[in-house]
């Protein structure tokens, strides 16, 4: 796991072609899922968010966590992210057993709204849907890319979630559509232990979003 982010990390250096020693990264994990859009419950579904940001690159890691009897793929994921970040531009993903697949991802998409919930700003899926090889399976991950464009140059984990989704698909029957399991979920964020010392330093009064989170951004069942 670790030699991918590795990789990954060296990928997007030489996609940007800026060596940044002097950037300090922070990161944020995101763990889901706690509501679900269907029928299957929440608890069977499991995947972590891993948002890692330096400067203006933002690394996704996406672990598919589900567990037997589950064991669903993933096929599509979506996040949000601050009003400071004007666009994003996919670099590089890397499978941790299929290598390099971001031509096998996209197109990043924004304003997609996955089923029975709000939109969400960004969004990536499997070229090949459902039957794709290089989808996300029980025990694999992978690893975006970002380069990061907005006003402020510099961007920090605040400016990425605490909404973010995922679309579990070949997985039991569901009951409500058997053969044809197919399910959007989402959460809210837990912060890694770093995260909660800078925020006991000061910056618990900040949002992690500077978008409005009531009822029109929720995430609706």
């Amino acid at each position: 796991m670790l030699g991918v982010r590795y990789s990954i990390a060296l990928l997007s250096l030489v996609a940007l072609g800026s060596f940044m020693t002097a950037t300090v990264a922070s990161a944020s994990t995101i763990q889901c899922c706690s509501i679900s859009s269907d029928a299957t419950p929440a608890s069977q579904l499991q995947a972590t968010f891993d948002f890692q940001v330096a400067g203006s690159v933002l690394t996704l890691t996406v672990d598919n966590d589900t567990l037997a009897p589950s064991e669903f793929n993933i096929n599509q994921i979506y996040f949000d992210a601050s009003d400071d970040v004007t666009s994003l531009a996919l670099d590089a993903a890397a499978h941790s057993l299929a290598g390099d697949v971001a031509s096998d991802w996209g197109p990043l998409l924004t304003g997609d709204r996955p089923g029975g919930f709000s939109a969400l700003d960004y969004s990536l899926q499997a070229k090949g849907g459902q039957k794709s090889p290089y989808l996300i399976q029980p025990g694999e991950e992978i690893a975006f890319v970002f380069t990061i464009n907005g006003g402020v140059g510099s961007f920090s984990m605040s400016d990425f979630g605490p909404l973010v989704a995922a679309k579990f698909v070949s997985g039991p029957d569901d009951p409500e559509a058997p053969g044809s399991e197919d399910s959007a979920f989402g959460t809210v964020p837990v912060p890694e232990p770093s995260t909660t010392v800078l925020l006991s330093l000061g910056l618990a009064g900040l949002s992690f979003r500077r978008r409005p989170t009531g009822p029109v951004r929720s995430v609706r069942s």
